[in-house]
């Protein structure tokens, strides 16, 4: 868990040098221990990625996913816009900075997670989630 995402897609704090040095050097740290899924926040958006390692989707799986959780709301607002505002880079799996929220983790078993993200600020009791995944510890033996 960090503050400031190694992965982003926002305008705001991109190009920030703590993240980017810290992105550069922890990368293999974080596969080499088998790091499943990185939680962050600083950026006040929704961002979860695919599996990444060095800004490439791994199709293997055995990259963690990255999941930013910004977007509860405060007085600064959303980030002002996405680096690349009609098409999201190739491992952005969902991106929002458009509507508040929270995350859930559901930690199911030794092997299997459950990531929601979900829409804050409705007056109805009906729960509405922006986004949902599973994720699978392939490492667990």
């Amino acid at each position: 868990m960090f503050h400031c995402p190694l992965y982003t897609t926002f305008l705001g704090h991109d190009g920030e040098i703590n993240p980017t040095l810290m992105k550069s050097s922890i990368q293999d740290l974080l596969r080499d221990h088998k790091v499943n899924l990185v939680v962050s926040g600083h950026d006040h958006a929704y961002l979860r990625t695919r599996p990444v390692h060095h800004d490439k989707v791994d199709a293997t799986g055995q990259s963690p996913m990255f999941w930013t959780l910004g977007a509860g709301g405060n007085r600064e607002q959303h980030t002002r816009g996405y680096i690349h505002p009609d098409q999201p880079e190739e491992w952005v799996a969902k991106r929002d900075n458009d509507e508040y929220g929270f995350g859930h983790f559901f930690a199911k078993n030794a092997t299997h997670a459950h990531l929601r993200w979900v829409r804050d600020g409705t007056s109805s009791s009906k729960v509405v989630v922006r986004d949902s995944v599973w994720i699978e510890n392939y490492y667990y033996q």
